[in-house]
């Protein structure tokens, strides 16, 4: 009898799920938020910077979490981040969700503004448990790389849960990129690839005075196939760009090369002015990226006055891209040589 009168006194819960605008719109779920972002306000000082999915006290309930964003906030207009669904696992504790949108929430007015990311153009990086709590350091670094647009960490300290933001990269792997492209069998998409690969590298890395450290995984740059874009990602291993460091890159560089080699052994190439402009703009780049070396800047400039001759076979521009690699190549050689006199070559 007690436990049916207390279930009958035991206040409604109200749910609120931004994915549903009637929750979020009524006024007894409203009240009850600026209740509760109030009542934290007035205990901590602060807003809570993390409001997890689940029951807040007995009578709200939130679908999906909320991250502050501190950068955009004060005590008058809080503005959060709202979590979506999880898009994968980035790590033994670490997983990636989607950013559905921006809550806004003016306390003088008590009102809300929701507005959906129909781009969904960021995501949240999130460390649910306490330990291996690295996301400071990536922050340090990954904050260099403007295109990746990184916030803060934010963390709820009584759970030990973290929140790093930043910009969606979308598009596929590299080693998907390269199964599309063999696949399609064509030059001029496959050259549009390499190119757009050493572009992204000059603005995003290279402009920066700096190198990307692990370009031999194909998991850390991403071809984006509806605008040919290239994005680098996962900067754990960057630093300050120097003469003896800088081959490191170049020998990822050169396997990207030599795949993009094996993508095109078959195709047809026809000498047209768009497939020698690709070509000339791939030696372009690579004058542009590549350090001053005397050799190496030599072979590039005896490929750009063949290409100049404009009578070349579809085979001679394969053997210009070709060249390009072992020049490359033979760089590396004599900057590991000097590097480490008594080990000989890495082996390619």
């Amino acid at each position: 009898m007690l436990h049916l009168i207390a279930s009958i006194f035991q206040p409604k819960v109200i749910q609120i799920d931004f994915n549903d605008p009637q929750t979020y719109s009524d006024n007894a779920a409203v009240k009850k938020l600026f209740d509760f972002l109030l009542d934290q306000q007035k205990k901590t000082g602060v807003c809570p910077a993390i409001i997890s999915s689940g029951k807040c006290g007995n009578e709200l309930e939130f679908r999906q979490s909320l991250v502050l964003d501190d950068e955009q906030s004060n005590p008058d207009m809080l503005t959060f981040f709202v979590m979506g669904e999880v898009i994968n696992k980035t790590g033994t504790n670490s997983i990636l969700h989607k950013i559905n949108g921006i809550l806004q929430a003016d306390m003088k007015n008590q009102r809300l503004v929701y507005v959906p990311d129909a781009q969904q153009a960021r995501v949240a990086k999130v460390l649910y448990k306490i330990g291996n709590d690295n996301f400071d350091d990536q922050y340090q670094i990954g904050v260099k790389f403007s295109h990746l647009n990184m916030r803060k960490p934010i963390r709820n300290l009584s759970t030990g849960m973290v929140v790093l933001i930043m910009n969606m990269i979308k598009g596929v792997t590299s080693s998907d990129a390269y199964d599309y492209l063999a696949d399609l069998n064509d030059f001029s998409e496959s050259m549009r690839f390499i190119n757009s690969f050493l572009d992204a590298y000059k603005k995003q890395i290279h402009d920066l005075g700096r190198i990307h450290g692990d370009l031999l995984s194909t998991e850390n740059f991403i071809y984006d196939f509806s605008d040919g874009k290239t994005n680098f990602i996962d900067f754990e291993h960057s630093v300050v760009r120097t003469e003896e460091n800088y081959s490191d890159d170049i020998s990822g560089m050169i396997v990207m090369v030599n795949k993009s080699m094996d993508m095109i052994k078959g195709c047809d190439i026809e000498n047209s002015p768009e497939n020698r402009q690709l070509v000339s703009r791939f030696l372009l780049l690579l004058k542009t990226i590549l350090p001053d070396h005397e050799s190496l800047n030599h072979s590039i400039m005896g490929l750009e006055k063949k290409l100049q001759t404009g009578n070349l076979t579809g085979d001679e521009i394969k053997a210009l891209i070709a060249g390009a690699a072992s020049a490359m190549r033979e760089y590396v050689e004599f900057t590991v040589s000097r590097r480490f006199p008594n080990a000989g070559s890495r082996p390619q």
